[in-house]
């Protein structure tokens, strides 16, 4: 079984999300899309598990390379979508 996270999403009813994607803000103390990852690692392999990124992809990509010692992966699977806004 493969898992697709998708963390590709602008929000355009909250001001606050404009330096970064929704899914990189702490909620509860701890990072949503690190949250997120934790609960996919309890069903699936990590090498199942594909980011789907769109709005500033970069900072989520950046994100995954900065934490990917705590989840024990050198590399993640990327997927880039581009919205027409």
């Amino acid at each position: 079984m493969k898992m697709a996270i998708l963390a590709a999403g602008k929000s355009d009813f909250f001001p606050i999300f404009i330096d970064r994607p929704k899914c990189l803000y702490h909620l509860n103390g701890k990072i949503q899309l690190e949250r997120v990852i934790e609960d996919c690692l309890k069903i699936v392999p990590e090498e199942n598990i594909i980011v789907v990124a769109g709005y500033k992809y970069k900072k989520i990509e950046k994100f995954l390379i900065a934490c990917s010692c705590s989840f024990g992966r050198k590399k993640w699977k990327i997927l880039i979508v581009s919205f027409c806004y």
